[in-house]
């Protein structure tokens, strides 16, 4: 009889197993429970919302938004109270803003300038007290979908109203007024068409500000295009060093780059990753990465790694000093949403959504997924976020948008057991 019952046992599970994993095929990992600190929904009459990454405003948080499929809605700029969840006792209305945003960021000198861009216009708002402080146009012209902060200073393009862009110009505009300063003009160069992307900015070892930018070109009569990357020193009023078309396919990601505590400049190709000494434009290391598009969301370089998350579901992680690849990891169901992604205590954070091929139900299409930063393998996933991330390192909590509602999570404590 115990005999019997053993064999029984085995054969019940036998059958209970689930299917084996084909070649390649990503293990399924468990819902897990957020530990959820607040949440906010985004308008008082709990609709859905187009939601950029959250941003922090000094002790608050802020996120940027859109009510879908209404065009007279108004953008939403909400921003909390990061630990409590409780509205700025300032901010209590949305921005007199009706264009599409391009872009946003908060910048000055306590954090507390939003900046909002669009194709002709650029507002600026101070968050204390929820009034406008400046804003401009561009006349005629357009502003690029791109703006980058750096302290109390916005820079941003301006270029022709014409699809074949003839030239560029870089500014830089003083947050707290408004007031512009045009800092270089480039112009078409042997038929090749161009857009200019905001700097990235470094203040070198002898003072002096360098700002770090891409010059995107194609000429359609070749059929070809190419990136190349500028370096220009303020101080001295010019161009220091070029990397001439840096990319194999001539394009790009459009992301703003990145300098790292090393004094390097880590540029995201659309299927490349560069690394260049920002003293003289030396190309220090750099890899074909042979897989999906990296358009949607920014590298994030973080404990001397950087990570890469493309359209495809692939993230992959570099050693910034060695160049060498560390890990490739094909993720199910990561297609990045919201542009940005996360660092905290050795993991990484990041929303996403399926793949085209990948078939989900729709309550599953959002995700907010943590991977080990060792790894790549997948330690939890959430199906709830919808927006980019942002984390407190200090006290370890990280932000999302859900379609309908501003999260704040403990890390600390999730997934809850």
């Amino acid at each position: 009889m115990t005999i019997y019952i053993l064999l029984l046992s085995s054969l019940l599970n036998l059958f209970a197993c689930e299917k084996p994993l084909e070649k390649g095929e990503v293990p399924p990992v468990a819902e897990a429970k957020l530990s959820v600190v607040w949440k906010n929904f985004i308008y008082d009459n709990h609709g859905g919302a187009f939601m950029y990454s959250p941003l922090f405003a000094g002790n608050y948080v802020a996120i940027c938004t859109r009510m879908p499929y209404d065009d007279a809605a108004k953008i939403g700029l909400v921003i909390y109270d990061k630990v409590t969840g409780k509205p700025h006792p300032a901010w209590n209305h949305e921005p007199d803003f009706n264009e599409s945003i391009s872009d946003w960021d908060i910048g000055g000198a306590n954090d507390d300038i939003a900046v909002l861009s669009a194709s002709r216009y650029i507002y600026a708002y101070d968050i204390n007290t929820g009034q406008e402080i400046w804003h401009k146009t561009s006349g005629n012209n357009y502003y690029s979908t791109k703006i980058s902060v750096f302290g109390d200073n916005l820079f941003y393009i301006e270029s022709p109203p014409q699809v074949e862009e003839e030239w560029g110009e870089l500014y830089m505009a003083d947050l707290n007024t408004g007031v512009s300063k045009k800092l270089l003009k480039l112009t078409m160069e042997d038929g090749y068409a161009f857009t200019l992307y905001p700097p990235s900015v470094l203040i070198s070892t002898a003072g002096d500000t360098i700002l770090i930018f891409q010059k995107r070109q194609w000429n359609f009569s070749l059929s070809k295009g190419k990136v190349d990357i500028y370096a220009y020193n303020m101080r001295l009023d010019s161009v220091i060093w070029v990397v001439d078309d840096i990319t194999k396919t001539g394009n790009s990601s459009v992301m703003e780059g990145i300098i790292t505590d090393d004094n390097t400049y880590l540029f995201q190709g659309s299927n490349s990753i560069h690394c260049i000494d920002v003293a003289n434009g030396i190309i220090l290391w750099e890899d074909a990465l042979g897989t999906s598009s990296f358009f949607q969301t920014h590298n994030l370089y973080a404990d001397g790694k950087v990570f890469m998350n493309s359209e495809g579901g692939d993230i992959i992680c570099y050693d910034v000093q060695s160049g060498m690849k560390l890990w490739h990891s094909k993720i199910a169901f990561a297609n990045p949403i919201g542009g940005s992604m996360a660092y905290y205590n050795g993991k990484l954070y990041l929303s996403a959504i399926p793949t085209q091929e990948d078939v989900v139900p729709v309550e599953k299409r959002g995700s907010l997924k943590c991977v080990s930063v060792a790894t790549g393998e997948v330690l939890w996933s959430n199906s709830t976020a919808y927006s980019g991330v942002k984390v407190d390192s200090q006290i370890g909590y990280l932000y999302f948008g859900s379609g309908f509602s501003l999260y704040c999570i403990d890390l600390n404590k999730t997934p809850v057991k």
